[in-house]
């Protein structure tokens, strides 16, 4: 997405979501008004759809966070404690996966920093969906596209807050509870926005 005349004047919040049907509720209730195919305008600021995956958000915010006080990521995440809700999340690391073969120059070129926001949970952030529990990640939460929203707002030294609500158990299974489960989370996070702003 390239800015245009609408986004002259440096807004107060971003809202980034990875995908429209988590956002949905919120474009409803915000009443915001779509501008291009992933962006909207609303009262207090914009909202835009930065796709999954990592790089796909961080590529998708870059030219717009100079134009905005503040990012906002929210959207759904696996459980990978068993806690459900809506949390705040505090700190953030990228999920490398590399078979066993992996030279170790390549394990060391590809590592990647965490992140920390503040207090909060522990965000993982996978370049694909986690339903299997035996892999044995280390956090609270998991998702596709964090990691890549706070890099990309640390290197436009931009303020990021970060929300995730509990979708499923990163489990078998949980495609179909995400399915099962989305409108109603579209809406907890559309009136939790409500609230924040």
């Amino acid at each position: 997405m390239q800015p245009n005349s609408d986004l002259e004047k440096k807004k107060e919040v971003l809202l980034t979501f990875a995908t429209e049907k988590e956002a949905l509720a919120t474009i409803a209730l915000l009443k915001a008004i779509q501008i291009e195919p992933s962006f909207w305008n609303f009262s207090k600021g914009s909202l835009l759809i930065t796709g999954i995956g990592s790089l796909q958000a961080a590529l998708s915010i870059m030219p717009l966070c100079h134009l905005f006080e503040e990012i906002w990521n929210i959207g759904i995440a696996g459980s990978l404690t068993g806690e459900e809700g809506l949390h705040i999340i505090g700190s953030i690391e990228k999920l490398t996966f590399m078979p066993e073969t992996t030279s170790s120059y390549s394990r060391n070129f590809f590592q990647q920093q965490p992140i920390f926001l503040g207090p909060g949970k522990k965000l993982v952030t996978s370049d694909f969906p986690i339903h299997d529990k035996n892999l044995k990640i280390i956090g609270d939460l998991i998702d596709m596209e964090g990691y890549g929203i706070a890099l990309a707002c640390q290197k436009m030294q931009r303020k990021l807050k970060m929300w995730k609500i509990v979708s499923d158990f990163a489990a078998p299974g949980g495609e179909k509870e995400i399915q099962e489960k989305i409108e109603t989370l579209s809406w907890e996070i559309a009136l939790f926005i409500q609230e924040k702003l």
